[in-house]
């Protein structure tokens, strides 16, 4: 899966010392380890548009395992202040979206936050160096740019890109853009925090903690992120991230515990400025409810056996890749639905199911039920 880039650029000259001192006044947890690459004399519009020349400009990459809690856009605006000139923070996560925060010192920022649309950096861009505007096919990806600004640093290397927008009060309206944004970054592999990967080959274990839902259950599948508002949420799963990462997600209808869940792991977890909590789920198995006391779910696995009907399970799979049209929404390709053994487990995580086609795909042992539980219910 693609993995963001962030990027500073200014007109004008930046001394190193100002970078560092604006990262020491941004602060971050003890834990964390920042690293930034600076390149002067460089043309902005020109490292934009992938053949870097000569010129008065700055580009600054920055590298942090305290990523989450340092904002690009929050240190653009420090920048700006302290040097006097604009500075441009720039975001791009292929496929996903992409960014631009333009600090201008004794003035407001101005600033763009789009999903589904990779190159919305550009814009900033030829805000920044005063020129007509970029297209997409004039700008290479901005990965490109930021492995010409960091070299060969080997630190900065394993470092996740500091990546973050900062969730404005005033500027409400993007957030659900930029949670998706940070969302994503965190199901592509990059840690908000240093911690050792959950084992997904690890079985469930037959009691652990229970999140009751008022929504679907989230069904078996790649991991994805999620967001928790409810208070008694947010304990439970603050409680078993610092556990083993086991928690039972239980579905009810009308108040009636279901029959079947998802074993999940959390792998990681953060918070938001307004109390809530985003993180990284991976749905690992359906299980049988054996019953919830104490905010304890006792379970059962369904073991999952193999295709019983291979015919039957070609016909299923064809049906299915012939209903998911290209604006499914469903970030897996035709021929690799076509090709895997368990397709129905690849995207049933990105499709909202009924509760009742959803118990039918937890209860199902082999994938071709499974198969037929998605498809039915798209």
């Amino acid at each position: 899966m693609s993995k963001p880039t962030g990027l500073l650029l200014s007109p004008g000259a930046i001394a190193p010392e100002a970078v560092s001192r604006a990262l020491n006044e941004q602060g971050g947890p003890a834990w964390d380890n920042t690293v930034f690459r600076l390149l002067s004399g460089i043309d902005a519009r020109s490292l934009a548009e992938g053949t870097p020349k000569g010129g008065s400009g700055t580009a600054v990459s920055l590298a942090s395992t305290g990523w989450w809690f340092r904002p690009l856009d929050e240190l653009a605006d420090r920048l700006a202040t302290t040097t006097g000139q604009a500075v441009l923070a720039l975001l791009e996560h292929p496929g996903v979206g992409s960014a631009y925060h333009l600090a201008q010192p004794g003035d407001e920022p101005v600033r763009r936050v789009r999903l589904g649309t990779d190159r919305l950096w550009a814009e900033g861009v030829a805000l920044l160096t005063g020129g007509q505007g970029l297209a997409e096919g004039d700008t290479a990806p901005l990965e490109q740019a930021a492995r010409l600004v960091h070299g060969d640093d080997p630190e900065g290397a394993q470092l996740p890109g500091m990546v973050g927008f900062a969730f404005l009060p005033e500027r409400r309206a993007e957030w659900p853009a930029l949670l998706d944004l940070r969302g994503q970054t965190l199901q592509g592999g990059v840690l908000w925090k240093p911690a050792e990967q959950r084992d997904a080959d690890e079985d469930p274990p037959m009691k652990m903690r229970a999140i009751l839902l008022e929504t679907d259950v989230r069904l078996p599948g790649p991991p994805r992120w999620a967001r928790a508002h409810r208070a008694e949420v947010i304990e439970t799963a603050q409680q078993v991230v610092g556990d083993d990462g086991w928690v039972c997600l239980v579905p009810q209808t009308d108040g009636e515990v279901a029959a079947f869940g998802a074993a999940v792991r959390i792998l990681q977890l953060a918070p938001l400025p307004d109390g809530s909590l985003v993180g990284v789920l991976h749905p690992l198995a359906g299980v049988r409810i054996e019953g919830v006391a104490d905010g304890v779910a006792t379970v059962d696995p369904v073991p999952q056996g193999p295709v019983e009907d291979v015919e039957a399970f070609a016909a299923a799979r064809k049906k299915l890749v012939d209903q998911l049209s290209a604006g499914s929404g469903v970030r897996w390709s035709a021929e690799e639905l076509d090709a895997s053994d368990d397709p129905a487990s690849l995207i049933a995580w990105q499709v909202r199911l009924s509760t009742e086609a959803c118990q039918s795909y937890l209860a199902a042992r082999e994938p071709l039920a499974r198969l037929v539980a998605l498809a039915g219910a798209l």
